[in-house]
């Protein structure tokens, strides 16, 4: 097997190119990653301050608007918060039932499971009906 000038002046210029991209790119980026990271100052929170009268100069459409924004959610809280306190009742309620008379319970609890299966073999039956 022998070895021509032209293979050899490939595999030379193969190994110049991979030298050249080592000490470009993966030396420099090798010696970033490794670094210990130095704990640097934060910079520091900027602040915006509103004057009522600089809002005022934009538009009161502006604050009007954030004042709906901000009612809407607050809405929207206070009836997530309702629906929390009826969940919780319901479950005290049930925990209380459960210790006072599990067999009713029971009876209850599998009423409603046989009627959800009803009717899932309801709306099966319906489905291939259809």
């Amino acid at each position: 097997m022998a070895i021509d000038g032209a293979s050899l002046l490939q595999w030379g210029v193969v190994a110049l190119l991979l030298a050249i991209f080592y000490f470009k790119v993966i030396a420099p980026f090798s010696k970033r990653m490794l670094q210990i990271p130095t704990e640097e100052e934060p910079e520091p929170v900027k602040r915006v301050y509103f004057d009522d009268e600089e809002l005022e100069d934009d538009g009161g459409d502006r604050i009007n608007e954030m004042r709906r924004r901000i009612e809407k959610g607050l809405e929207v809280s206070r009836a997530d918060e309702e629906q929390k306190m009826r969940y919780e009742v319901l479950l005290e309620k049930l925990k209380s039932m459960s210790e006072k008379s599990p067999e009713e319970v029971g009876t209850v609890v599998t009423n409603l499971t046989h009627g959800l299966d009803k009717l899932e073999k309801g709306e099966q039956e319906r489905g291939d009906t259809q």
